[in-house]
């Protein structure tokens, strides 16, 4: 990050170190020290199998009702408190990679949609049909959900938690690669049907990005 004149912080959260930096719209991101999971199979010059990010460790809940929104974590989605400090609960759910969920303890006011900010927080479904429990689940718990959206690459639903964050339930099937090959992802900027007749000036609006080719050990 240094070489890359990158600005960061370093931090510690419930004993995992971190290095703390913002995108160029001023979203925060943190790298999170982390020993769960296999390591990336994947290498480039300069950063090892050993070092590489493995994926995502969790995400933060800025909430208006911090209180609701860890209900809807524990009694909706099953997640388990598992560590607490003087400002921040963590729940943390099965899984390697993703499983962890911070909820801050103040009352947030409801954010403005925009640069610098998260959208939604989204989870993953293993298909139509769980995902269509999942909508009975929230309904259950009081919470009303749009309709299932189809994306081409999965289907989606939505809702906004008591605390006005706006939540997804989205699929793992068919996946990305619909439409082209599995060694090839990412390479080329794929379209849905309904986009492709304003390729030109999507593409005029996407900022390129290049990557350094890694290497599979």
């Amino acid at each position: 990050m240094t070489a890359k004149a990158v600005m960061f912080e370093e931090a510690e959260r419930f004993g995992e170190k971190q290095l703390v930096f913002k995108d160029p719209h001023g979203l925060q991101i943190e790298l999170v020290e982390r020993t769960e999971g296999p390591n990336s199979r994947f290498e480039i010059d300069g950063i090892s199998t050993d070092v590489a990010i493995k994926g995502f460790a969790g995400a933060t809940l800025l909430s208006h009702d911090p209180t609701d929104t860890a209900r809807l974590l524990t009694e909706a989605f099953g997640l388990t408190l598992a560590k607490r400090s003087e400002t921040m609960d963590r729940y943390a759910a099965a899984g390697e990679f993703g499983n962890t969920v911070d909820v801050l303890h103040a009352n947030v006011p409801v954010g403005r949609p925009g640069a610098g900010t998260v959208h939604h927080i989204a989870w993953r479904s293993d298909d139509q049909a769980n995902q269509l429990d999942w909508m009975k689940q929230i309904n259950a718990f009081g919470l009303m959900t749009t309709e299932v959206k189809d994306r081409n690459y999965f289907t989606s639903i939505y809702f906004h938690d008591r605390g006005r964050i706006l939540h997804e339930i989205a699929t793992d099937t068919p996946g990305f690669a619909v439409d082209e090959a599995f060694e090839a992802l990412g390479e080329e900027l794929k379209l849905p049907e309904q986009f492709e007749a304003h390729r030109a000036t999507i593409e005029g609006h996407v900022a390129p990005i290049t990557l350094p080719k890694g290497r599979l050990v």
